[in-house]
């Protein structure tokens, strides 16, 4: 009886497919082999399994399943196939190339593959993820790795983890020509460069609330950059905050609402 139920049941997964290519036949196709995948797992071999898994293996779900399976075992040649093939797939959602070189990574780290593991790191990175930058210096001497640092920063130059790897380096002096470049950041990082550059850290925040001002225009930018004030003032500059705010009061008399919120925090 419950035999003939879950072929019906399997009849009807079937009959639901889509031969469209859209992305929502797609979608509705990968769910309803999640659903059948679920019926197998719960029932049959990890044998059996597997066998559906390869069967669907262009489904990336079913790909990754099969990595897993491998990885578990230990077999690790067998998953530098499947994330290669993985990887030569033309269509496939944003990400999942990704996902196949962190399996590939994982392989490698198992086979002791140290400049496969380098290249997979590095190009982790250069996509965007952090957690790959420790892995990448761990593969590195400490006589190699100033001059692959420099190599990686500059292909870093405009990701968001430029400004995270300065800083985890206390590289001080690109982290003030950051902050030059974008003022607003240095209430942010005032506290990693201030000993070497107390007197341009100063000037920054200075120049930076300066910039706010001049484009503020109602009570809750006013707020903000009272907040910034404190900042400056708790970084260490107390004098030159009470100077700033006394500047503002003067360039901005027809500015009430800014006068107040200045007025609350002066000290």
């Amino acid at each position: 009886m419950y035999d003939a139920i879950e072929e019906q049941f399997k009849t009807l997964i079937h009959s639901m497919e889509s031969t469209s290519d859209g992305w929502n036949a797609q979608y509705l196709n990968t769910e309803l082999k999640q659903i059948e995948l679920h019926l197998l797992q719960n029932k049959y071999s990890s044998k059996e399994v597997e066998a559906f898994l390869e069967k669907h293996i262009e489904d990336y779900h079913m790909r990754e399943q099969i990595i897993k399976f491998a990885i578990n075992r230990g077999e690790y040649e067998k998953v530098l196939q499947l994330t290669a093939d993985g990887l030569q797939q033309d269509q496939q959602p944003p990400g999942i190339a990704n996902m196949w070189k962190r399996y590939a990574f994982i392989a490698h780290q198992h086979l002791g593959h140290t400049e496969e593991m380098r290249e997979l790191a590095l190009e982790l990175l250069q996509k965007g993820e952090y957690d790959y930058y420790k892995e990448f210096k761990a593969l590195h001497s400490t006589e190699q790795w100033p001059e692959v640092l420099e190599e990686l920063l500059k292909s870093l130059a405009n990701s968001h983890l430029y400004v995270r790897i300065i800083v985890e380096e206390q590289q001080t002096k690109r982290i003030l020509d950051y902050c030059k470049e974008k003022p607003s950041q240095i209430e942010h990082y005032h506290q990693y460069i201030k000993e070497q550059y107390y007197e341009e850290v100063c000037a920054l925040f200075i120049d930076a609330i300066a910039i706010d001002a001049q484009s503020s225009t109602n009570r809750k930018k006013y707020k903000s950059i009272c907040r910034s004030i404190n900042v400056m003032r708790n970084a260490g500059y107390a004098v030159e905050a009470e100077r700033l705010i006394a500047d503002l009061l003067q360039t901005y008399p027809k500015r009430p609402a800014f006068i107040e919120e200045l007025k609350s925090i002066m000290k």
